[in-house]
């Protein structure tokens, strides 16, 4: 089945699904003729359809009958073939110069696996550079969203060092910050008001004496690993103390009440924090649950 799969390495914005005239314009573009669509909005398969590609984008998915392919199209058979959208990783790890892995061949395995975006969650000085070399054609890989370095209680022990970092982030060009445990609650605070003044989102886990709640409230764009929401399931009345290390929480899984799990949800909704992998950078490009 995977042999029969063509992936379309390129963004995925639909111009129009609306049947196509009879006549297309004699111009430049990529046809994937006589192609079964996999449209993804629906548990369906669209069959014997062409998808018209032009400046990068799909312009048109019409019946394969009703293209006319004009003498600047190059046409692809897709006869038996499926055509679905790229996949975007939005919890994606990057080599950085440092590590055993090769970039390159990281990148290729996402392209050739269908992930044609990814979102880097441990960002690196060099991932802007290859932000922008993937971006020029210059390295083949798919396209890069990526976080700045780790923000944690190591890296931002006090609220100046907090705001210096934020500011040095935001001017290297980094599309959203990446926070880590260990960060204070005061220092936590003072990074969020440089980060909205400054105009760079934030995410990742929450620092346990941050919590889940103040994190939603201070405008989180994901919550990854849905980390802190054990914390936030155990009730005051308990006399625990839910900011002692652990793993996500873990160790306060008898402890948990299930009743508020309502509450927690209502205010993930509110505040429009994304669970899982996602951040408020990408609302337009979906999101996985991967660790």
């Amino acid at each position: 089945m995977l042999s029969q799969i063509i992936l379309l390495i390129i963004p995925v914005c639909f111009y129009s699904c609306q049947p196509a005239s009879t006549q297309e314009q004699d111009v430049e573009q990529t046809i994937f003729e006589n192609v079964n669509v996999i449209p993804m909005t629906s548990e369906a398969v669209i069959e014997g359809q062409s998808v018209i590609v032009r400046d990068g984008k799909i312009h048109r998915i019409a019946a394969a009958n009703e293209v006319n392919k004009g003498s600047k199209s190059t046409v692809i058979n897709g006869a038996g073939k499926y055509l679905v959208p790229g996949i975007a990783e939005m919890h994606a790890h990057i080599p950085n110069p440092e590590s055993s892995l090769d970039v390159n061949d990281v990148l290729f395995l996402y392209l050739s696996n269908g992930i044609t975006t990814i979102r880097g969650m441990l960002g690196h000085p060099s991932h802007l550079q290859l932000r922008e070399d993937v971006l020029n054609d210059k390295v083949l890989g798919p396209t890069i969203w990526t976080s700045s370095p780790s923000m944690n209680g190591n890296s931002v022990p006090t609220e100046e060092m907090a705001d210096s970092l934020v500011r040095a982030h935001k001017r290297a060009g980094y599309d959203f910050l990446k926070i880590h445990p260990g960060i204070k609650l005061d220092v936590f605070d003072a990074m969020i008001v440089t980060a909205n003044e400054v105009g760079i989102g934030y995410s990742g886990h929450v620092p346990v004496e941050v919590g889940v709640r103040h994190a939603m409230v201070s405008k989180y764009g994901s919550i990854d690993h849905v980390d802190g929401f054990i914390r936030g399931l155990v009730p005051p009345e308990k006399g625990l103390d839910v900011t002692r290390n652990d793993f996500f929480g873990m160790s306060f899984a008898y402890d948990l009440d299930e009743s508020l799990i309502d509450d927690l949800i209502a205010m993930t909704v509110e505040h429009k924090v994304w669970g899982g992998t996602y951040s408020n950078t990408f609302r337009p490009l979906g999101f996985t649950n991967t660790c």
